[in-house]
């Protein structure tokens, strides 16, 4: 259920998105993992919402065969992190796990540079973690909840960037 789509997005989008990032003024880097922005910019969240959309059914119809993933969906904010090298890492979490990401049902990690700290994940005792290697343009998709634990590996040699979304439960009175 973990499952890497290859060049999801173009180098030159993938380019745009993080030089946009970097002149931005209000990154948000108060919890020290990462620094953070949610982006706002709605031709370029048009057309992400799109390919999420056209990932997300592509996934359920390979993983989802008898129909019980949510068609009541929203997606989530488009957020880009950036990581530092020998400063950022994301330690072992799961990204549904409290009662404001709860409604959380798939996560997409967007790669939009290639390094050498990808995403680490943990699987029951005795089975050997799976690392995932973080490439430009490739789309990282997984269910969010506590049976993939994961880490996002601190980078070494330049910083790492990603961009990631999740479609959550729609409710009504949101």
């Amino acid at each position: 259920m973990i499952q890497t789509y290859t060049d999801i997005l173009p180098k030159d989008f993938c380019e745009y998105l993080m030089k946009r990032f970097d002149e931005q003024d209000n990154k948000d880097s108060s919890h020290g993992m990462f620094e953070q922005i949610e982006i706002d910019w709605k031709e370029e969240v048009e057309s992400l919402i799109t390919t999420t959309k056209r990932v997300a059914d592509h996934y359920r119809s390979v993983y989802d065969p008898c129909g019980m993933m949510p068609y009541k969906r929203r997606i989530e904010g488009f957020r880009i992190k950036r990581y530092t090298p020998h400063v950022h890492r994301f330690p072992l979490h799961v990204d549904a796990s409290s009662l404001e990401s709860c409604t959380r049902y798939l996560a997409f990690l967007y790669y939009l540079n290639d390094s050498e700290a990808g995403t680490r994940f943990y699987g029951p005792s005795g089975v050997e973690p799976l690392t995932i290697e973080a490439k430009q343009g490739n789309l990282l998709v997984f269910p969010p909840m506590w049976m993939f634990p994961h880490e996002g590996i601190m980078p070494t040699e330049k910083p790492k960037y990603i961009m990631s979304t999740y479609l959550a439960l729609y409710r009504d009175w949101e």
